[in-house]
């Protein structure tokens, strides 16, 4: 691929090889020559460009980008946005009670009252409950049903011994 130059480029080119050779036959000569070399540079320049004054940062970026900065601001800056949290408001004790007596109460299974909580969160978790009494009734049903199933499986077996015989 060949690269195309100006011929102004190419001049360019020449002049600082030509600076860098005379720089470094200069290196191990004497101080005469170089201080030589520098006022030819200077009267060179003056010469050149003597009513040009030095231009300020702010000239030479302009005319390096080739347009002239407007001094107005019209772009504002980006609102500040919160990251973190999710915005909610942070409720205040009294707020709190408020909403908590606006709700019903339950049946809490632990304490067996009806308050704002359930087993899981029952401020006392360790209510002793009476042990389960169970009803006579209940334990003459359960012999009951127990005795049927004796008398039952005794019939059973006395047919099969009267089938064997």
């Amino acid at each position: 691929m060949w690269i195309s130059l100006d011929k102004k480029q190419i001049e360019m080119t020449k002049l600082w090889s030509e600076v860098h050779e005379t720089m470094g036959v200069l290196i191990g000569r004497e101080k005469e020559h170089v201080e030589d070399l520098c006022k030819l540079i200077k009267e060179f320049r003056e010469k050149l460009l003597p009513s040009v004054s030095p231009m300020t940062k702010h000239q030479e970026l302009e005319e390096l980008l080739g347009c002239a900065t407007n001094n107005e601001i019209t772009i504002l800056p980006p609102k500040i946005s919160k990251n973190k949290g999710s915005g909610k408001r942070v409720l205040s004790n009294k707020a709190k009670a408020v909403a908590c007596a606006s709700k019903p109460k339950r049946m809490c299974n632990n304490c067996k009252q009806m308050a704002h909580h359930d087993k899981r969160n029952c401020p006392n978790p360790f209510v002793e409950r009476p042990p389960q009494n169970v009803d006579e009734e209940d334990e003459e049903e359960e012999e009951e049903e127990e005795e049927e199933e004796e008398e039952e499986e005794e019939e059973e077996e006395n047919e099969y011994d009267e089938l064997e015989d």
